[in-house]
């Protein structure tokens, strides 16, 4: 299953089409300026984080888009991710439609709507996606354990004025106390 958008007229962009079960990425130049991408997409693997350098394409990888360092994770994430892959890493993180629908800014019957019609969230909606992906990789590297990350993601942390870092997630201020969290965890310190 292949989810492609409209190409952008615009010279020079690189064009992002995401394929489900294929055995490669590959690159290929089209005969215009424009580059073509295609990235293959499967199952998160989150269990991937606990011991890896967490910059974006490894996050993505972990996610379960095959990118490289080749391609430009903000590429990624202006195409806008496929919702099956965001709603794939959710429950593989233990969360609900309802709680990805309230992180990215969209309801959780849109965000199955997207799934059930194999679309692609907005590059907006992806940007915020990729905030929970970044967040329970740190949380899993931070814990050292998939199970111990999910339970730490739904319980009300002090730290945390009391809140889930679940909660926090739907703006880009409260994603940054969450991950500030999780590095005194990292480090040793009390959040």
């Amino acid at each position: 299953m292949a989810t492609k958008r409209q190409p952008n007229d615009r010279k020079g962009t690189l064009e992002i089409t995401f394929v489900s079960n294929q055995t490669a990425v590959r690159r290929r130049a089209t005969g215009r300026t424009r580059d073509t991408m295609e990235v293959r997409f499967d199952a998160p693997r989150l269990e991937s984080f606990v011991h890896q350098n967490l910059k974006p394409s490894t996050i993505l990888m972990g996610a379960g888009l095959c990118v490289t360092d080749a391609v430009p994770a903000s590429a990624v994430i202006e195409a806008g991710f496929p919702a099956t892959v965001v709603r794939d890493f959710a429950l593989a993180s233990g969360l609900t439609m309802s709680d990805v629908g309230n992180i990215v800014g969209t309801s959780e019957r849109t965000m199955s709507r997207k799934v059930a019609g194999g679309e692609r969230l907005e590059p907006a909606e992806s940007d915020r996606a990729f905030r929970l992906f970044d967040v329970v990789a740190h949380a899993v590297r931070a814990f050292g354990d998939v199970g111990k990350a999910r339970r730490w993601l739904r319980r009300d942390v002090p730290s945390l004025g009391g809140r889930t870092p679940n909660e926090l997630l739907r703006t880009e201020i409260g994603t940054r106390e969450v991950l500030s969290a999780l590095d005194r965890i990292e480090t040793g310190g009390i959040a």
